[in-house]
């Protein structure tokens, strides 16, 4: 995509509320049998290893799509005014560029993520 300056669309960045302050619950409610090539025990490890890094999971997710020179466009969904208002906070909130690649080194799978502006 990046070679061919193609643009992508992320779609639900925070993955169903696991990528937010409700990381635990949602972990728990929402991805008992794990998901992709994480089980249930790994994705809490992973995310609790990111969190060491950046407290504000969604901040970082949202810097971490932006990073990426093939990034069109981010839609985040939110049930409340008060989630859309969160989301457009995240979105303006710094991170540096340390921060994204040290938690993208804690994911699995990740060999795509060369092209970070």
């Amino acid at each position: 995509m990046h070679d061919q300056q193609v643009k992508v669309l992320a779609r639900g960045p925070i993955f169903k509320g696991l990528l937010t302050s409700n990381s635990v619950d949602i972990l728990d409610q929402k991805f008992k049998d794990g998901i992709l090539d994480y089980t249930h025990d790994e994705l809490g490890s992973t995310v609790a290893s990111i969190k060491e890094l950046e407290s504000n999971l969604t901040a970082l997710t949202f810097k971490y799509l932006t990073s990426h020179d093939a990034m069109g466009s981010i839609i985040a969904g939110a049930s409340s005014v008060e989630q859309l208002e969160e989301n457009v906070r995240n979105y303006y909130t710094d991170i540096s560029l340390d921060q994204i690649k040290s938690a993208r080194d804690r994911v699995k799978n990740l060999e795509y993520n060369q092209h970070l502006k």
